[in-house]
């Protein structure tokens, strides 16, 4: 019995964070339907990101999900806005939306400029793909991670070029699964014992049990340009299909 409540305060609490995260998207966004049928609150939860949290947003772009991750962590946490290209848009953003906590970080192609130790959780949307010194990349996040830290890639995945070339995935705005995998061992992320856990099918996820590894890597992959489409809705994910595997064992399926 006693189990069955922890078990029915936990969804309750899980479902009460999506809707709180999608109110707010919905409060930010009201004209953007992009935001606005992404499972933000998904990739939030995925981070486990919460008041005081330092989260770090690659590959952030004008700053969307940056400044949704401002306010989840609120003024005692702080959120990096890391991108290669110009961040003008990004901080307008920021000013636009009264986020005080977020900071704009020119990165370079191989480094986030990220300190060593001191980020909770490192979230690349749609923009792993792009990055062609991924294993430099990896490394630097690596480090940046603080103990049980936690690196959320959420990508599109291939149809009829998983076995090509990185490079020819790049071209389609895709990643296979196993080359991601590949580039996190090279990254140092077999060195702390890190799980990849794959989410498959249109963005729909069923979190695991958090095993005792030091970081948890969250590989996200929907449909090609169908990210997370449909409603949030905790109840739906309990249908989808989650692998995980120690990262040495992976193998595309």
């Amino acid at each position: 019995m006693r189990f069955a409540v922890i078990a029915l305060l936990t969804l309750a609490n899980a479902t009460a964070q999506v809707s709180d995260v999608q109110k707010l998207v919905e409060e930010l966004y009201p004209n953007n339907e992009r935001m606005k049928t992404m499972r933000v609150a998904d990739l939030v939860r995925e981070l486990h990101a919460s008041t005081g949290s330092t989260i770090a947003d690659i590959g952030c772009g004008s700053g969307q999900f940056s400044v949704v991750l401002g306010k989840v962590v609120g003024p005692s946490g702080r959120v990096f806005c890391v991108d290669v290209d110009s961040l003008k848009e990004a901080r307008r953003n920021f000013q636009k939306n009264a986020v005080k906590n977020v900071i704009a970080v020119s990165g370079a192609s191989d480094d986030p400029k990220l300190a060593p130790g001191s980020i909770d959780g490192v979230l690349i949307v749609n923009a792993y793909h792009e990055m062609e010194k991924s294993a430099e990349m990896l490394r630097h996040i690596h480090d940046a991670l603080k103990p049980g830290g936690r690196l959320v890639i959420c990508d599109n995945t291939p149809h009829r070029t998983a076995s090509r070339p990185r490079e020819s995935q790049t071209k389609n705005h895709v990643i296979a699964e196993a080359t991601v995998a590949a580039d996190l061992e090279v990254g140092g992320f077999k060195d702390r014992k890190a799980r990849l856990r794959v989410h498959r099918q249109s963005g729909l996820r069923k979190p695991a049990l958090a095993d005792r590894c030091l970081t948890e890597v969250s590989l996200i992959f929907a449909m090609p340009y169908e990210m997370f489409r449909g409603p949030c809705d905790v109840s739906a994910q309990a249908t989808s299909k989650l692998t995980e595997r120690p990262l040495g064992a992976f193998k595309e399926s």
